[in-house]
């Protein structure tokens, strides 16, 4: 035999069911007054988007561009002692990978 009573206590099963009830009235009578409230406001103003700001001259920003790309690509001395060099991106990453920092 177990020391647990075999039957449920239905007057908790009926307290806790009262208590969920009441407050889901609650929950939902008060999102309808938020509810009320926001619909009674007036609507926020729609702000208009303008145009695209497209480009003025896109074959001069290109030509720009590529410049700077082949600068960017280019070996050379950063300062007249020769101390410093420029050296392109893909092949300093490769240099970097291979040998151990210092």
């Amino acid at each position: 035999m177990s020391h647990e009573p075999q039957a449920l206590d239905s007057r908790r099963l009926v307290i806790v069911a009262g208590v969920m009830l009441v407050s889901t009235v609650f929950v939902l009578v008060v999102c309808f007054l938020i509810w009320q409230s926001w619909a009674a406001s007036e609507p926020l103003p729609v702000r208009q988007v303008g145009q695209p700001r497209l480009q003025a001259q896109p074959a001069r920003d290109l030509a720009t561009f590529q410049r700077e790309q082949a600068a960017r690509d280019r070996w050379e001395w950063v300062d007249e002692r020769h101390t410093t060099a420029r050296v392109p991106i893909e092949r300093a990453m490769r240099l970097m990978t291979r040998e151990p920092a210092r």
